[in-house]
């Protein structure tokens, strides 16, 4: 794979505002451990390659497929970093370190200098091989496992303004300085897309209660309360108790004159009223002349009809002639 591939598959991955310089810097680092802990290249032949260089982007790479994907594992570790994503470059960075050491297995196990043909085939005694004599006990998994790079830890200075890094494995607890901060700010990005509506959140707790409001504006006049408009509960809550018999009122208008009655039943015969005060003297009457009476007493032949009426007039006479001898 060539140079200029490896820095465009990297860039779609993970776009970033990097140059090419710095990134030709991360392709010579990763080439330096190829050569000297792989290949085993003395510091002098160890190439590195320079980005002003004519075709430099056509340039190949040592490691080949299809271990070649640990330069771009690499280059996006070190997007992440230098973007400040630290949580991100210690997964990229272990990916990197997974790649690496599946390579270094593969070329020990393919160029072993035991034959006596390293100088032949370009390369010197295995770094296994130089452990061994210098005592390491293991076989070539356990090695090529002990040369896993530690997981980095880092950090900001108080004052934030330069980064400092240590392995968490050491005990010393010395921590290095890196860089500086502002060496690893970037351009500018475009502006992202909106991200979708979140979740919504836990009902909150109840607030205090808020200040009373200002004065608003008086509103528009309401139609007038009707009786309609009170409900059943309202209208039991007006009802007042009983109160207590109020005056007599005035006398009312007469009303019109109604229509005659039917004649109503004889009604029954009342007492005997009693006996009048004796009325004064009446005037004196005109001299009368002498009258004869003729008292006919009813003969034996008259009929009882007769008899009857004559009795009546009988009786009649003589409460006439009591009333003549009283005056």
């Amino acid at each position: 794979m060539t140079i200029g591939k490896v820095i465009r598959l990297a860039d779609a991955l993970k776009p970033n505002a990097i140059g090419k310089e710095q990134k030709y810097q991360y392709i010579n680092e990763v080439e330096g451990l190829v050569q000297s802990e792989v290949m085993l290249l003395v510091s002098d032949d160890i190439v590195i390659y320079d980005s002003t260089a004519k075709n430099a982007d056509d340039t190949e790479l040592l490691v080949k497929p299809p271990h070649d994907k640990l330069y771009i594992a690499y280059l996006v570790a070190m997007f992440d970093f230098a973007n400040g994503e630290y949580n991100k470059y210690a997964n990229t960075i272990e990916q990197f370190n997974t790649y690496y050491a599946e390579y270094h297995r593969w070329y020990f196990k393919h160029f072993h200098p035991a034959d006596g043909e390293c100088v032949e085939r370009g390369y010197y005694l295995s770094a296994y091989t130089l452990a061994v004599l210098h005592g390491f006990a293991g076989d070539e998994d356990a090695f090529v496992a002990s040369m896993v790079g530690k997981s980095p830890e880092m950090r900001y200075t108080a004052d934030g303004k330069i980064i400092e890094w240590k392995y968490t494995t050491e005990g010393d607890g010395d921590w290095r300085e890196l860089l500086d901060a502002s060496e690893i700010k970037g351009d500018k990005g475009e502006k992202g897309d909106k991200g979708e509506p979140g979740n919504d959140g836990a009902k909150g707790e109840k607030g205090d209660k808020g200040d009373t409001g200002a004065q608003g504006e008086k509103g528009d006049k309401g139609d007038a309360f009707t009786y309609a408009d009170f409900t059943a509960t309202q209208l039991a809550a007006l009802k007042g108790e009983k109160g207590d018999k109020g005056d007599t009122g005035a006398q009312g208008v007469p009303g019109e004159k109604g229509d005659k009655g039917d004649k109503g039943d004889k009604g029954d015969t009342g007492n005997q009223g009693e006996k009048g005060d004796k009325g004064d003297p009446g005037k004196d009457g005109k001299d009368g002349s002498d009258a004869t009476v003729e008292i006919v007493t009813p003969s034996s032949s008259s009929t009882d009809t007769q008899a009857a009426s004559a009795k009546g007039v009988w009786d009649l006479l003589g409460d006439v002639v009591s009333l003549i001898n009283a005056i």
